[in-house]
């Protein structure tokens, strides 16, 4: 299952080698997209959802080190880099899921899972 996702989510034009392991995936309902996080390429893919399942590739963000985990507070993506130990902020377009940098990164000793807690 990881190498069908490593392929599917590898950047266009990025050689396999160079996105050796998808860390996480989330399903964002609301807006019917799937993130997949690609270690090695340091990024998100996001692909659209169709009614059918099919999954339609709409772009790659560089999320700026090796993504350990990430999570989605709606409109909110935040991901975990374990190399340089920071939390990188996203604002998701609800429309597109195009994701756009929020702020600056923020340290943290080891983002190693990430939960979202509502109140």
């Amino acid at each position: 299952m990881r190498r069908a996702f490593a392929s599917l989510s590898n950047p266009l034009g990025v050689a396999a080698r160079r996105c050796r392991v998808v860390a996480d995936a989330h399903v964002f309902a609301a807006c019917l997209q799937l993130y997949v996080s690609n270690r090695g390429h340091n990024s998100l893919t996001h692909f659209r959802v169709g009614n059918d399942g099919a999954l339609d590739r709409k772009g790659t963000t560089p999320v700026g080190g090796i993504p350990r985990d990430f999570t989605i507070v709606d409109p909110f993506v935040i991901v975990g880099n374990q190399d340089g130990g920071k939390l990188v902020v996203f604002k998701m377009d609800e429309t597109t899921g195009s994701l756009t940098a929020v702020g600056e990164p923020v340290a943290c000793s080891w983002p190693a899972t990430l939960l979202a807690v509502q109140p």
